[in-house]
């Protein structure tokens, strides 16, 4: 046992000894290097791009960084808060410390505006501020100010918002008609809370709808936007405001390459009636639109789906009073040619009430030029022509499309009512009782007299194009034999 002790001591004796002897230094703890033969290396002494056009590639660096730093001012961040809401807290440890309880929260978004004015209003979308009570706007040089509503548009998306600061700097507007596919634009906001974030792209594509049937006419783009850059300016190379950022198509939440803004053109609308009215102020033609199918096509003698088919006109309307009738397609209007229903709803909606429009449109062949005095709504629509009692004996036409079709006096101003159709006949496709036909081959069906007329004319091999009026709503339908 003592021998064992006296072993130890000797050992704990020698390790005291052997420790003294050794210098304790950090470079103890480092790694040991191996031991390797030094390598030749070589860097490239110049560029590989050929002579000349690296400069102008710098050049275009420069200018591009340039534009950046020019706009950023103009590009604001959005904070807003609605006080008292409750909301799931979604942080692991905060739902371990109040067992899943739900926590009384202030609710908090976060979205991107662009100043426009020098008195301090700024762009932005209707869904960052809508329902929210604070709004504080964040400038780029750090200053954070409170801004109130001054009003918004659900249509557009859009919300003008005003700030009290000085020194501001607004964003010059653009001309959203004459941005072509293809050019180049910059987005900036604030993704995710990352203020001041530049994103590059291209003009992917013009007059989308996105998926929304309010906002039409919206800007594709792929330059990258994700949440938080609602409000946000889409810029074009001269440092101009071509559109306000409002959504993106994506199937994960965040960018896949397809993102939408509102059209300058649009929103100045917007700003302007906004702060002229208080509230965004349309004009009204007062027509509605049917959509082309290839029957119609064929039985109004076109070959392209252009232009629109007018099925309505409103009483007292605009179109009304400009003469424009059930069946002629509006072909353009002020010098615009009008290819979808889009575009004709965007050029009203912009055109300032009490303004004349010329409105070029297409009648049975012919073509017209029409002027409009554009109103903002409120006339009232067409009534509806429900069948009367009447004592005329019914009429049935014995051969053609409108064979098995048994119509009688309609009791209103004009047109017959249809009393039946005969299953599996050519009418029965297209009409159904009810159904007030109004005209036949675009000629008015004023009483039966003039039914009979109209419908005898009718070949036993032809089609027909009738004007109908179901319940309260007027449309064009094709009969084929």
């Amino acid at each position: 046992m003592k021998s064992s002790i006296k072993s130890l001591l000797s050992l704990a004796i020698i390790i005291v000894l052997g420790a003294g002897l050794v210098r304790w230094t950090p470079d103890l703890l480092a790694p040991r290097a191996l031991a390797v033969d030094p390598q030749p290396f070589t860097l490239a002494d110049r560029s590989l791009v050929p002579d000349g056009v690296t400069p102008d590639l710098v050049k275009l660096n420069e200018q591009y960084a340039k534009l950046v730093q020019a706009v950023r001012p103009s590009v604001v961040s959005i904070s807003t808060s609605r006080a008292g809401d409750r909301a799931i807290v979604d942080d692991e440890v905060m739902r371990q410390l109040f067992r899943g309880a739900p926590q009384e929260r202030a609710a908090n978004a976060l979205g991107s505006g662009v100043i426009v004015t020098k008195e301090g209003h700024i762009l932005t979308n209707f869904h960052v501020v809508r329902g929210f009570d604070e709004i504080q706007v964040k400038l780029p040089d750090g200053r954070e100010i409170p801004a109130k509503i001054v009003g918004a548009d659900d249509w557009t998306d859009i919300a003008v918002l005003k700030v009290d600061a000085p020194d501001l700097r607004p964003l010059p507007l653009g001309d959203s008609d004459v941005a072509q596919v293809g050019e180049m634009v910059l987005a900036i906001g604030n993704p995710l809370g990352l203020a001041e974030t530049v994103t590059s792209g291209i003009i992917s594509a013009k007059g989308r709808s996105g998926g929304l049937e309010n906002v039409s006419e919206l800007i594709q783009t792929d330059a990258a936007i994700n949440m938080g850059n609602s409000g946000g300016p889409l810029i074009n190379m001269r440092g101009e405001l071509v559109g306000i950022n409002t959504m993106i198509v994506s199937r994960t939440g965040q960018w896949m390459g397809i993102g939408f803004a509102v059209p300058v053109n649009t929103a100045r609308f917007a700003l302007e009636s906004i702060l002229k009215f208080g509230r965004v102020q349309r004009g009204l033609l007062g027509v509605e639109i049917q959509p082309w199918t290839p029957d119609l096509l064929r039985q109004f003698g076109r070959r392209q789906p252009d232009g629109v088919l007018v099925a309505v006109v409103t009483n007292g309307s605009s179109a009304a009073e400009a003469g424009i009738r059930p069946g002629d397609v509006i072909e353009s209007y002020d010098g615009k040619p009008i290819p979808n229903l889009s575009e004709l709803r965007r050029f009203v909606f912009n055109t300032p009430p009490g303004q004349r429009a010329k409105v070029e449109i297409e009648r049975r062949g012919k073509k017209m030029g029409l002027d409009a005095v554009i109103r903002v709504p409120g006339v009232q629509p067409v009534a509806a022509m429900n069948p009367g009692p009447t004592n005329e004996v019914g009429q049935l036409p014995s051969d053609g499309v409108l064979a098995g079709v048994e119509v009688r006096a309609s009791g209103g101003p004009g047109g017959v009512a249809v009393v039946n159709v005969a299953p599996r006949s050519p009418a029965a496709r297209g009409l159904q009782p009810g159904d007030v036909i109004l005209e036949i081959n675009q000629e008015p069906v004023t009483d039966m007299e003039a039914y009979a007329k109209l419908s005898s004319a009718i070949g036993s091999g032809n089609g027909v194009l009738l004007l109908v009026q179901r319940s309260d709503r007027q449309a064009f339908v094709t009969l084929s034999p």
